[in-house]
This record gives C-alpha cells, structure tokens and sequence, in this order.
C-alpha cells in the first residue's frame, strides 16, 4: 500500500480511499538542563529544589507542565528531552519534576550517550 504524508488528520478529497494516511509531527527537543528546569550549584534562596543531583539544584520552570501537555495534547508535535546526564538520573530527574500524566506525553529521552566528541 502506499503511504501520502499530508498535515491534517482529513484526508484530500482527491485521496484513494485505500491509501494510508500518516499525519506529519514537529518534534520538540526540550533541554532538561535550562529549558525544562534551572540547574544552579547553589540553592536558591526561598525556593525549594525538584531534584538535587550531583551537587545541582534543580528547580523546574514555571508553566513547564502545562506547556509539556498542550504540546503533546494537540497531537501535532512529538515531545523529547535531552540531557548531559546519564539516562537513569534523566528519568529520576523527569519523575521527580513531572507528574506521571506529563511524563507519559514525553516519547523519547536522550542522554550522554547521543553527544559526539
């Protein structure tokens, strides 16, 4: 079968029937370390930390949940995070800032591993 890429979910009017659709997606790569949260090797006074890690501060940014779900909830964007960190301190990372509804619209998480020298 043949795949048309179009950017709606309905169909052109001139599309066989028998075609399969895919719907395009942007994705959005989300920094964990400035985009998603501030990272500070000190505290800041009056606030309490998401995530302390490595002798690192993080506090997640105002608005970040809401943003992370009206990206993942109009179902044109894939969402994704990266971070320098290693992957298990990502996910603990992401769990302690996120609540599970939001870290179920994130699809892919990248780590250290994908830097290149």
């Amino acid at each position: 079968s043949a795949l048309v890429h179009v950017h709606s979910n309905a169909p052109p009017a001139h599309a066989d029937p028998r075609l399969k659709l895919a719907v395009r997606k942007y994705l959005v790569l989300l920094d964990m370390n400035g985009t998603i949260c501030y990272r500070s090797e000190q505290a800041v006074s009056g606030a309490t930390p998401d995530l302390y890690v490595r002798h690192k501060y993080y506090y997640a940014r105002e608005g970040m949940h809401e943003f992370v779900r009206a990206l993942a909830g109009c179902g044109a964007f894939e969402v994704c995070v990266y971070s320098s960190m290693m992957e298990h301190n990502v996910r603990a990372g992401l769990d302690a800032i996120f609540p599970r509804d939001v870290r179920q619209c994130i699809s892919h998480v990248l780590d250290r591993r994908m830097n290149k020298p």
